[in-house]
């Protein structure tokens, strides 16, 4: 069980948070409105954070101990996209929000680029570690 938890617990936190957040009526405390750019930008800055994260707790939660395979990043962007599909129809139950088909592409698009850098990363980190010079 603590392994399960070790592994797979970032992305369950993350969807919990997502699903909370989800859940908040428009105009509520959680989700005030900030008024404006001000208002797009930290909104649509935290769908990409957090997606960001649920991504990366993903690729955790697929590759357990095991170095992960492209197909590993491949299949946490795949299961980011669902549950931002999910979150998104979610939203149409809850007073005052709706939606939204660009809030499933930037939350599709913070989980890829966080991906997209672990990918760099681990490459990187291999390549220096082989002695291999970086492109």
């Amino acid at each position: 069980m603590l392994k399960f938890i070790s592994r797979w617990g970032p992305a369950l936190a993350m969807m919990l948070v997502i699903f909370f957040s989800s859940s908040q009526a428009k105009g509520s405390e959680l989700m005030p409105d900030f008024g404006g750019w001000h208002d797009l930008i930290v909104k649509k800055g935290a769908h990409f954070l957090v997606y960001a994260l649920l991504g990366l707790g993903l690729l955790r939660g697929l590759r357990g101990d095991q170095p992960p395979r492209r197909r590993d990043y491949f299949l946490a962007v795949l299961f980011a996209l669902a549950y931002a599909m999910g979150d998104e129809y979610h939203q149409t139950f809850t007073p005052g929000r709706n939606g939204n088909w660009n809030d499933v592409t930037l939350d599709t698009v913070g989980a890829g680029a966080a991906l997209v850098a672990a990918y760099a990363w681990r490459r990187h980190l291999t390549r220096a570690n082989s002695g291999e010079p970086s492109t």
